[in-house]
């Protein structure tokens, strides 16, 4: 009889261990889509993680084998001297879009060092 009352007793202790763990993993801050742009839109990298944390992942984007070139032919534009610099964070379920859903990645893609687009994907 005693090793079910302990049974019990630490399945209770890990049953409300777990479920506050969930509640913590839970409280990280969500926005709605206009909050998340008034937040973040046009702020450095080091504003953007001082209000939402470190992303996910960070990527850079890498440009197709002879892509600058077609470009250049199509839209006759004049190189410039100085190369921007673009880095693009992602974050999961930061942004809701109703009540009780939220989008699964946003992307922040910053250009020389200012936050320019934000894309909202699921």
């Amino acid at each position: 009889m005693k090793h079910f009352q302990l049974i019990c007793i630490s399945m209770a202790i890990m049953l409300t261990s777990n479920m506050l763990l969930a509640k913590d993993s839970n409280s990280k801050k969500t926005y709605g889509e206009i909050d998340f742009i008034k937040a973040v839109n046009g702020k450095s990298r080091e504003d953007v993680a001082k209000i939402l944390g470190n992303p996910v992942k960070k990527t850079t984007p890498i440009m197709p084998t002879n892509a600058a070139q077609i470009v250049h032919e199509n839209a006759k534009i004049v190189p410039t001297q100085k190369k921007d610099v673009i880095e693009m964070w992602h974050y999961r379920n930061v942004v809701s879009y109703n009540s009780k859903q939220t989008y699964k990645r946003t992307e922040l893609t910053f250009i020389n060092d200012k936050c320019s687009n934000i894309t909202y994907i699921n």
